[in-house]
Formats: C-alpha cells, sequence, structure tokens
C-alpha cells in the first residue's frame, strides 16, 4: 500500500492535479480576500486574477490584499510577466 501510494505521489498526472488544486484554492483565496478587504473586482480584474497561472505569485498577492487599498494597487504588483498586455 505504501509503495503505491509512493508511486501515485510521483506521477507527473497526480502532481499536475495537485498543483492545478493549488492554482484554483490560491484564486478563490486571492478574489475572496480581497472582495473583504478591497471591495468587488471588476470584470476585467477578475479575469486579470484568473489568468495567473504561477501559485507562487498568486500567494503574493494573498500576502498583499491587507496592505494595499485597491485592486489596482494590488494587480499593480504583478510581475511585468504576468500582467495583462494592452
Amino acid at each position: 500500500m505504501i509503495l503505491s501510494q509512493n508511486i501515485l505521489e510521483q506521477s507527473t498526472t497526480y502532481q499536475d492535479i495537485i498543483a492545478r488544486g493549488a492554482r484554483e484554492n490560491s484564486r478563490s483565496l486571492v478574489l475572496d480576500l480581497g472582495k473583504q478587504n478591497l471591495g468587488v473586482p471588476t470584470s476585467e480584474q477578475v479575469k486579470q486574477v484568473e489568468a495567473i497561472e504561477d501559485t507562487e505569485v498568486l500567494k503574493g498577492l494573498i500576502g498583499q490584499i491587507f496592505k494595499v487599498k485597491t485592486w489596482n494597487d494590488l494587480l499593480a504588483a504583478l510581475p511585468a510577466t504576468v500582467a495583462p498586455q494592452n
């Protein structure tokens, strides 16, 4: 049983599922905590958050939510690699 669990945990499919779940959870936290502290985001701001694929970037936003005053301030902190292109 332990061997099969270890093999499962090492599979790339399993790792992808875990990473996807962490990303979705982090996005939800950004949006939920942001709504509580910054108000309701615009649909464009929601799209920006949903477009972020890097869990570490999302965690960084979570850490900034209570340090900024607006969604624009929060999203301005995004690295250029994930900031939306106009």
